[in-house]
């Protein structure tokens, strides 16, 4: 079982960023269908950061310990706000994309 800071927990990380940065390659070598996979992640790691962020808030109110983890709400905000702007870029119609100029 990982445990905080444990080598277990750190293996972990490069783990989880792949299943993130592989569909992002392929997203990018202008694979379409990708990107639907990529909804599917980023809605469960939006699921998972306002789950957090929620949590943690409360439990900082229960325990009088707000101060101690704003660090954590802050990334659990943050990291909310990437996923939400993820499915605006990947998502958003033609007319909006930028147009680039080849030489």
């Amino acid at each position: 079982m990982n445990q905080f800071n444990d080598m277990g927990m750190w293996l972990s990380i490069p783990g989880i960023l792949i299943i993130y940065f592989a569909p992002l390659l392929m997203y990018v070598a202008e694979m379409e269908w990708v990107k639907y996979i990529m909804a599917v992640f980023c809605a469960i790691g939006l699921f998972i950061f306002a789950s957090m962020l929620l949590i943690v808030t409360g439990i900082g109110v229960f325990n009088g310990a707000i101060a101690s983890l704003v660090a954590v709400m802050v990334i659990c905000g943050l990291a909310s706000i990437m996923n939400i702007m993820w499915f605006v870029v990947a998502f958003r119609s033609n007319n909006h994309r930028s147009v680039t100029v080849s030489h």
